[in-house]
């Protein structure tokens, strides 16, 4: 019996560490589903793209593959403040760099859509987030409801003891 206690507690060590993961999944996914929410109706000004570019280089490791990363800047200013942002859009928890890097090019304008509580929260396309962001505030909820109710209402042992027989 001693053996299956301490796989319970391993699994509730395990359990700990994925349901701090799906914190993350649903804190993320959380902020990225409100605002892409709320945005359609925030207050837009103008701005001007500084930097847009895209970095091709291949990484190593067993097979050779290439990576692609995307930078993408824009300034714009509220009521007389000046602020950068980098974030395209709500459609992925990125703000998807690569896409917007793809699409605009430095010195072209913009119309930037801002938060008016929070300023420097913008994007300069308005609009619900993507699958991906829903998929990944669904996941991070299962996985935080199931860990939450095995640790809580579960006993790990007596789940070991009746999946081994015993």
């Amino acid at each position: 019996m001693t053996g299956l206690k301490q796989m319970g507690t391993n699994f509730v060590q395990g359990g700990a560490i994925l349901l701090a993961g799906s914190g993350f999944f649903i804190y993320q996914s959380i902020f990225t589903v409100i605002d892409g929410v709320s945005s359609g109706s925030w207050p837009s000004t103008d701005g001007t793209v500084v930097e847009a570019r895209i970095e091709e280089f291949r990484t190593t490791g067993g097979t050779t593959s290439v990576k692609v990363k995307g930078y993408f800047l824009y300034h714009y200013s509220v009521d007389g403040n000046n602020y950068s942002g980098s974030r395209l859009n709500f459609f992925s928890i990125s703000g998807d760099p690569v896409t917007a890097a793809r699409k605009f090019e430095p010195g072209q304008a913009v119309k930037v859509y801002y938060d008016p509580d929070e300023p420097s929260n913008a994007v300069i396309e308005t609009g619900l987030p993507g699958f991906f962001v829903w998929l990944s505030l669904g996941f991070g909820l299962l996985l935080f409801v199931g860990f939450v109710s095995l640790t809580f209402f579960g006993d790990f042992g007596a789940l070991f003891a009746k999946m081994s027989g015993q």
